[in-house]
């Protein structure tokens, strides 16, 4: 009898031990470490081929793309691999989150162009600055190099003419929804794109569709 006692009991606290285990609660992953930005991120953002995106000084968000969603966003440390962290030194980080709990999308940011992901789309989205500088039409000519396809080339002159891609377009640069814009004809077709200048870096966004080209002038392009 006291066997069938002992025998029982063992079972019981290997019982309780299995479902103490069960009951037990995973370590939250270490969230990033957050950091204060050298350019701040609050103020408006617009897609070429969206609706903006509000970041407040209070930080909440407004994401008018996703009908209105809001959230809060904070800055990290550091991100995902974004290809601009192999270019640049101060690339901005920025973690949205909903007001349901989901992480919205993480950014990139370099000062007037923000490089966004969505993990729940499984999209990379791109918006410039409201309000940044102007970009005027004497700085953008010239050759410039795709960064990421150095055999490629765009090359901007003084007639509005714009040779890339072996192809030769006529191009206009004017003041849009999106701050400076360029636009590209060739034949019966039309492609506008924002474009915003950093160094001698320009970033071009295709307001049709979610396309960035990054150029260089040969300079940097080399480095």
């Amino acid at each position: 009898m006291k066997k069938r006692i002992v025998s029982v009991l063992a079972v019981c606290a290997m019982a309780m031990g299995m479902l103490c285990g069960c009951m037990s609660v995973a370590p939250e992953p270490e969230k990033p470490e957050s950091v204060t930005p050298d350019t701040p991120v609050t103020g408006t953002w617009v897609s070429p081929a969206g609706s903006p995106l509000d970041f407040n000084e209070d930080g909440t968000y407004v994401d008018h793309t996703k009908n209105n969603r809001t959230g809060t966003f904070a800055y990290v440390a550091e991100s995902a691999d974004f290809s601009l962290a192999q270019l640049f030194d101060n690339v901005e980080y920025v973690t949205c989150t909903a007001d349901n709990g989901d992480e919205a999308i993480t950014a990139a940011v370099l000062q007037d162009v923000m490089i966004a992901y969505s993990a729940k789309d499984h999209a990379e989205l791109y918006y410039v600055r409201d309000g940044r500088d102007a970009v005027d039409a004497e700085s953008i000519q010239g050759e410039w190099i795709d960064v990421y396809d150095k055999d490629s080339t765009m090359s901007f002159s003084a007639d509005g003419k714009l040779h890339a891609f072996d192809e030769t377009s006529d191009y206009t640069i004017e003041q849009g929804d999106c701050g400076t814009c360029v636009t590209v004809k060739s034949g019966d077709s039309e492609t506008t794109y924002a474009i915003a200048s950093y160094e001698d870096y320009l970033f071009m966004i295709c307001c049709d569709s979610q396309k960035l080209y990054l150029l260089a002038r040969e300079s940097a392009a080399d480095q």
